[in-house]
C-alpha cells in the first residue's frame, strides 16, 4: 500500500518487484479483490462459524 498514487507509479512498482500495487486512499472493494488473490482460501470450517 501506498501514497503515491500518479499516473504510471502502479506500473513502475510492479516492473520493479511489488507483487500488487493498492494505493491510498483505499476502496474497500479493492482492498478486498487483493487481499483474496494473494492470501489462501479460509477452511469451510470458519466460513461456517462466523456465517460468511
Amino acid at each position: 500500500m501506498t501514497a503515491n498514487a500518479m499516473q504510471g507509479d502502479r506500473e513502475r512498482y510492479l516492473a520493479a518487484g511489488m507483487n500488487d500495487y493498492v494505493s491510498k486512499l483505499i476502496e474497500i472493494r479493492d482492498l478486498i479483490q487483493v487481499l483474496r488473490q494473494w492470501l489462501p482460501e479460509p477452511e469451510n470450517e470458519h466460513l461456517e462459524a462466523t456465517g460468511t
